[in-house]
C-alpha cells in the first residue's frame, strides 16, 4: 500500500473508511470503521452461545444510526443534533458494557493471559475505537461502509478471474486508469458514455475538487 503511493499521499484530515486490518491504521489520517464489515462480525458473534443479546442489539443500533444519518443528509444537515448523537453514544456504551458482562473473564484489567475468542476481540475493538466506529454519525460526509471502494476493485478482480492476468504492465495501467476515470465520473453524476465521448474528443471531463473522504 505504501509503494502504491495513494494512502501515504492522503492529507491528515482525510477520513479513511476501512475494516480493522492493522496496516490501514498505520497511516496518519482520520479513521472510520466500515459498518458492513462490523455487521458481518456482529452476526457471527451473535451465533456464539451467550453473545446474542449485546451483539444483535449493537448491529441494530449501528443500522439505526445509519438510517438516521441518511435522513439527515437528505434533509441537508451536516451533523446530527448533539442530544441525539449523545443518546446514541450512551446506548453504544451500554451495549459494550453488556458485552463485557457476558464475557467477565476477558474484561480489560483481568489478571492472567487468556486466549480471546473472536467475539471478544471484536468487543474490545468496539470499546477502544468508539470514535472511529461512530464517525459516520458525527460527520455526515463519512459513509457507513467502504462498499463504494470495494466495488471499484471488483472489475479488476473479475478481469483477473476470467483472463488470469493482465499480460503487460502498459495494459494493466491503461485498464486501471480507464476504470478509475469512469468510476469517478459516475460518482459525480456523469454517465460513462458522456465521459468517454468527452475523452475521445480531447476535452476530458474533470472532477470537482472537494474535501477528501476515502
Amino acid at each position: 500500500m505504501t509503494a502504491a503511493g495513494v494512502l501515504p499521499a492522503l492529507a491528515k484530515d482525510t477520513v479513511l473508511v476501512s475494516d480493522f486490518w492493522a496496516p490501514y491504521w498505520s497511516f496518519d489520517v482520520l479513521h472510520a470503521v466500515c459498518g458492513a464489515h462490523l455487521g458481518r462480525e456482529l452476526v457471527a458473534a451473535a451465533e456464539v452461545p451467550g453473545q446474542a443479546g449485546w451483539a444483535e442489539a449493537m448491529d441494530r443500533l449501528l443500522v439505526e444510526i445509519n438510517r438516521t444519518t441518511g435522513r439527515a443528509r437528505d434533509a441537508g444537515a451536516h451533523a446530527l443534533a448533539p442530544a441525539l448523537l449523545g443518546s446514541y453514544r450512551r446506548r453504544y456504551h451500554e451495549l459494550v458494557e453488556a458485552g463485557w458482562a457476558a464475557n467477565p473473564q476477558h474484561r480489560p484489567g483481568q489478571r492472567g493471559k487468556r486466549r480471546r475468542p473472536k467475539h471478544v476481540n471484536l468487543l474490545d475493538r468496539l470499546d477502544t475505537h468508539r470514535d472511529e466506529v461512530l464517525r459516520y454519525g458525527e460527520d455526515l460526509r463519512v459513509p457507513f461502509t467502504n462498499n463504494g471502494s470495494e466495488q471499484d476493485v471488483r472489475p479488476l478482480k473479475i478481469r483477473m478471474k476470467v483472463a488470469g492476468c493482465l499480460r503487460t504492465m502498459a495494459g494493466a495501467q491503461a485498464f486501471c486508469q480507464l476504470r478509475s476515470y469512469l468510476s469517478t465520473a459516475r460518482k459525480q453524476g456523469q454517465s460513462a458514455f458522456a465521459a468517454m465521448r468527452m475523452l475521445h474528443d480531447g476535452t476530458p471531463w474533470m472532477p470537482a475538487i472537494t474535501s477528501q473522504t476515502s
